[in-house]
């Protein structure tokens, strides 16, 4: 699918986050996606958690990868990663947005998903060593 760059929605220590946005319109069937970039250069961290990713491929838990590609915008050339888009945000923002603590049954829900997450993880042979709430 081609697609344009949207609005910034996250940032990380080596790379940015925004929208991905169909280039020819929103087609009904296809998934609302963002898009991890990094100048190509420096894109080895982020080819790695492609590799991580396309191995948890199964787990639902795990944002699922869409593909990557490679662009040219403004005379530099990015290597992309594009994801499945978590419309509902981070923890971080839940917590934000309510304006104070879960209710115990949301953090029981929240938790039970990440220690699923963490077990198919751990069953591929990984260690994820950076949980937080964002």
């Amino acid at each position: 699918m081609e697609w344009v760059r949207g609005d910034p929605v996250g940032h990380g220590s080596f790379a940015t986050v925004n929208l991905a946005l169909p280039k020819d319109g929103y087609p009904q069937d296809s998934p609302v996606m963002v898009v991890k970039s990094c100048e190509s250069f420096n894109c080895s961290t982020l080819e790695n958690e492609k590799q991580v990713l396309d191995q948890l491929a199964k787990c639902p838990q795990i944002i699922q990868c869409l593909g990557d590609n490679h662009s040219f915008e403004n005379g530099t050339e990015y290597y992309n990663l594009l994801l499945e888009y978590a419309s509902s945000g981070t923890l971080s923002d839940q917590l934000k947005n309510r304006g104070g603590p879960l209710p115990e049954f949301d953090v029981q829900r929240y938790a039970k998903s990440m220690l699923k997450g963490l077990r198919d993880v751990h069953a591929k042979g990984f260690v994820h060593c950076d949980l937080k709430l964002q």
